[in-house]
């Protein structure tokens, strides 16, 4: 037999078997299991708890009562698993939790009901879906809703007011018309009208549209309840414009009122060129000239004056000369001056002149005329200045940035064409100070090849990845999180690697001879000689370099 002694606190790493009895004075923890062949005993008034938790379930010989503390939920999961004196209780906690709350001889909401000592139980509300028969009476301290019919010997209501609806009043029990309750709203077609027929004692139900025939007079029409003025029931008769008048609506009071045919006649001749005689109008002035006229008697035709107070119509030859232009097809002028638009309607505008001045810009239609042109236009001159097309055919080209619309610039045709496809090679030696073209944020700009030099220095990032076990290595950095297991996690080498390109792997800290990285290579590649090589240390790294086809170098 074996014997340990320790002082302090015993960690074992494996189980624990004591072949006799164990007398603790004293807590006792376990992360596992604890069993016993024997019987478990705890001092009295001892604890059993979980965790930090220590004082779950006290056992009190004493009184051989089991405690559950205050702060512990008691949960029993099987179904009827609780027994009082050997009988399951089968009821379930949401039945159980009904009687919670509940008042002998009360109903209280959402609970079970418990009869008073006589039978009785009280509530603020009673409903039924089936019939509820009462052998005594039914007093009533609220409401009483009814959906069904009521039978008894009588119904004996002191108040009527709770079953008065809208229209309905009350009075000392007994309902009547009460038309006070009822809301105002705009009548429609369809609506009725309740009325008391002539004979005095029979109510009947009118449609709104037939009470509104029965208002339709003569000059009256009605359609869908609605009456409109329907002249074509007035009977028609003989103007007389000296003696009928007509109503109209006074612009001022807006009133409908009574004119004589003669007097509006005379208000609508208060216009220039227009008189009123005896109720009816004529023209006046130069309108009355122009009516000695007559219609045209050919297309055109001018109305030319020909002396005071006369006119006469005019073409060709005879309307040139009356308005100066000669007779001539083509007139000419010395100095020709256009207040509006010109608008030539041929094919070719000819300007035999050396200068035409615009103060604006030219406006191009195109071959579709809509609403898109082009307009060529010129910035306001500080000097003068000329601009020569050059003698080739082509495109002009436009550029969006204003800065050309005060310079010129000063790049030449052969500068441009380099940047046309040309592919010349010129072996030059790069300085610090030569210059290369870059697109600054949309800005080109020259820099210096220092300052590349700098930005790639500072800037080129290699690739970085996590490594799982059996993955495959990338060109870069590859690193291994903990291994977390014995074993061997092997990873292979890039397939198809470029000439110069790094493999750099980093093993992780438990890392060791029972948990070790092992690298393969892809295909007939080799590494130093080898098919594989192992790192088995913590934080073991090593960097492979490709110096030559299927071939890895150790560095």
């Amino acid at each position: 037999m074996a014997y340990k002694f320790q002082l302090g606190t015993a960690r074992l790493s494996g189980s624990l078997i004591q072949e006799g009895d164990v007398d603790n004075t004293g807590n006792i923890s376990a992360g596992g299991d604890i069993s016993s062949a024997g019987n478990i005993s705890i001092v009295n008034n001892g604890t059993i708890g979980a965790g930090a938790d220590a004082d779950m379930i006290e056992l009190r010989s004493g009184d051989g009562k089991i405690n559950i503390a205050s702060d512990v939920d008691f949960n029993v999961a099987k179904a009827g698993g609780l027994q009082i004196a050997g009988t399951a209780v089968t009821s379930t906690a949401a039945e159980l939790n009904l009687v919670d709350g509940s008042s002998a001889g009360t109903i209280v909401n959402s609970k079970a009901v418990i009869y008073g000592s006589s039978g009785e139980v009280k509530g603020t509300s009673l409903s039924s879906s089936a019939d509820l028969e009462v052998g005594g009476n039914i007093t009533a301290a609220g409401n009483l809703d009814v959906i069904g019919d009521i039978t008894g010997s009588g119904i004996a209501l002191n108040d009527a007011s709770g079953i008065a609806g809208t229209g309905l009043g009350d009075s000392a029990g007994q309902l009547i018309l009460d038309i006070s309750s009822l809301s105002t709203v705009a009548p429609a077609n369809g609506d009725k009208i309740l009325m008391l027929d002539s004979d005095g004692s029979t109510q009947q139900i009118s449609d709104l549209s037939d009470v509104a025939t029965l208002f339709a007079g003569t000059g009256l029409s009605a359609t869908n309840s609605v009456l409109a003025l329907d002249l074509s029931e007035v009977s028609a008769g003989t103007v007389s414009v000296g003696g009928d008048s007509i109503v109209f609506v006074d612009a001022d009071d807006n009133g409908t009122k009574l004119e004589s045919i003669a007097d509006l006649v005379s208000g609508i001749a208060s216009g220039t060129g227009i008189v009123a005689s005896s109720g009816q109008l004529a023209v006046d002035g130069v309108l009355e000239d122009l009516d000695s006229l007559g219609p045209a008697s050919a297309d055109g035709e001018f109305i030319v004056a020909t002396g005071a107070g006369a006119f006469a119509y005019e073409s060709g030859n005879t309307a040139r000369t009356s308005l100066g232009l000669g007779t001539g097809d083509s007139p000419q002028f010395t100095n020709l001056t256009v207040s509006g638009d010109l608008v030539v309607q041929g094919t070719t505008v000819t300007l035999d002149v050396a200068t035409v001045g615009i103060t604006g810009s030219f406006v191009f239609e195109g071959a579709t005329a809509d609403a898109n042109e082009t307009t060529l236009g010129v910035v306001d001159p500080t000097a003068d200045r000329a601009i020569d097309l050059p003698d080739a055919s082509g495109n002009l080209v436009v550029f969006s940035d204003a800065s050309f619309q005060s310079a010129a610039s000063a790049i030449t045709l052969s500068e441009l064409n380099i940047l046309d496809g040309g592919t010349a090679d010129s072996s030059v030696a790069i300085a610090d100070t030569d210059q290369m073209i870059i697109n600054d944020a949309g800005t080109m700009k020259q820099t210096a090849m220092s300052d590349l030099a700098t930005y790639v220095g500072n800037n080129i990032a290699v690739n970085v990845q996590n490594v799982a076990a059996a993955g495959t290595l990338q060109v870069g950095v590859n690193y291994f999180s903990d291994m977390g297991s014995d074993g061997e996690d092997a990873v292979t080498l890039p397939a198809s690697p470029s000439v110069g390109q790094s493999v750099k792997v980093k093993a992780p800290s438990d890392c060791s001879a029972t948990r070790y990285i092992t690298i393969n290579r892809a295909g007939s590649q080799t590494i130093d000689g080898e098919t594989s090589i192992r790192l088995e240390s913590p934080f073991a790294a090593v960097e492979l370099v490709y110096v030559a086809s299927d071939l890895w170098r150790v560095f």
